[in-house]
């Protein structure tokens, strides 16, 4: 559900009840109580936790269709939900969503409720193109399967229109991979004059077009082709006898970057001498073209 509840009106009753549960020592309960007792704790509190989360989704989509958020002076369903609830836009705008399908998929929705489904692989199921009446072949699918492998079956059924998922869909492809880090300005400026600096070194090797600036706007080389080619490099030396300089290795630990090809040649990169090669000299090493 939504991180905190911030009702409009608190009761006391129910922290009177718990308050009256607690033991005596809570340090002691601990240490006296059994593997068998904190799991039936643990389930008890999960199951209660999905059966609050649907009775809230199913209070969230009757707010919505009455429109009674209006009478508590908010101008949104989206807006009540944030302020009353802690949820962002695109997370009410999500649980409405859910909660316009839990009659659609009563399967689905009594395992959740369960215990038997979790909230994430329903919610990704819950995304396949006419998925009503193929419930049962994506809970059992769903069996023993990780969100990454869950996740990748339910794309690969939209991008195939397809309504059920493969008998043997436990490969995961090559799919993208978003990676996310903060740079300060400074930083951020600095990473790019590197991306511009390398484009400019091996643009005119590849008999590219003069080099422009590597921010995705139509350049020959994309920062990732840039950034993947220092990486490979990485990987493909060793360190030299300076701490800054760099020499070939024996065996390759990578293929040559797929990018950089002429008349179904494929360019590799390879130092013009074996003596060690600074990082930091402005020529990266000329390029050696063979077939495939």
């Amino acid at each position: 559900m939504c991180d905190q509840h911030a009702p409009i009106n608190t009761s006391t009753e129910s922290s009177t009840a718990t308050s009256e549960n607690l033991p005596e020592h809570p340090l002691l309960d601990t240490l006296t109580i059994s593997e068998r007792k904190i799991h039936r704790t643990c389930l008890k509190a999960h199951l209660l936790g999905n059966a609050a989360r649907l009775r809230f989704l199913r209070g969230l989509r009757a707010a919505a269709e009455t429109r009674l958020y209006i009478k508590l002076g908010y101008p949104t369903v989206h807006q009540y939900a944030k302020d009353q609830f802690q949820c962002e836009n695109t997370q009410a705008h999500e649980f409405l969503r859910m909660a316009k399908l839990l009659e659609k998929l009563p399967l689905m929705t009594h395992e959740y409720e369960a215990g038997r489904l979790s909230w994430s692989a329903f919610e990704v199921m819950s995304r396949v193109p006419k998925i009503q009446g193929k419930e049962r072949q994506w809970i059992e699918f769903a069996q023993g399967k990780s969100i990454a492998q869950i996740k990748d079956e339910v794309q690969r059924a939209i991008e195939e229109n397809r309504r059920t998922p493969r008998e043997y869909g436990y490969a995961l492809r090559n799919r993208l991979v978003r990676m996310i880090f903060e740079l300060t300005l400074e930083e951020h400026d600095k990473l790019l004059k590197a991306f511009l600096k390398l484009a400019r070194e091996l643009e005119p090797s590849l008999g590219a077009f003069p080099p422009r600036s590597p921010r995705g706007d139509g350049g020959r080389l994309q920062p990732k082709e840039l950034l993947m080619y220092l990486v490979e490099r990485i990987l493909e030396t060793d360190p030299a006898g300076t701490p800054r300089g760099r020499v070939e290795r024996e065996d390759s630990l990578y293929k040559p970057p797929p990018w950089g090809t002429e008349g179904g040649k494929h360019c590799s990169t390879t130092s013009a001498a074996p003596a060690a090669r600074s990082t930091s000299s402005p020529r990266m090493g000329r390029w050696r073209c063979r077939r495939r």
